[in-house]
């Protein structure tokens, strides 16, 4: 008998396993549209936390809100990812700062703080995160 007891991950493969496509399909992450991209100068895929998208961009069923909030947001992160690039730094994560209004507040500005997570997609491709600091 032995004492030796088998651990799963010692066949050396993951035990599960998550895709960003199943994530978007599950709704947990919330898929950029690839114009609102391009206009905010981003060059990757790029999604936002169900959390992040239900606080900082939607307004109301106001598209025409919702599409110039989204567009500040993805602004934003781009200019920090471009800033902290341009400083030499190589981490994948990048804090910063985004102000939003409330919908239950209206013409309050609300400081949070935002990270923008670049990793690498289901097919290798480069993908950007956008999440609240305190998420996973």
């Amino acid at each position: 008998m032995s004492d030796k007891t088998t651990n799963p991950t010692d066949e050396g493969g993951p035990i599960a396993t998550y895709s960003r496509a199943e994530a978007i399909a599950d709704g947990v992450l919330v898929a950029v549209p690839e114009e609102a991209q391009r206009q905010a100068g981003l060059g990757w895929p790029t999604a936002l936390s169900e959390m992040v998208h239900a606080r900082c961009v939607t307004w109301n069923g106001d598209q025409e809100m919702e599409t110039s909030r989204l567009h500040t947001l993805l602004q934003r992160a781009n200019s920090a990812v471009r800033s902290s690039m341009g400083q030499g730094r190589t981490h994948p994560n990048v804090a910063f700062t985004f102000i939003f209004e409330e919908v239950d507040n209206p013409g309050t500005g609300r400081e949070t703080q935002l990270v923008a997570i670049r990793g690498i997609g289901d097919d290798r491709e480069r993908v950007m995160t956008v999440v609240f600091l305190h998420e996973d």
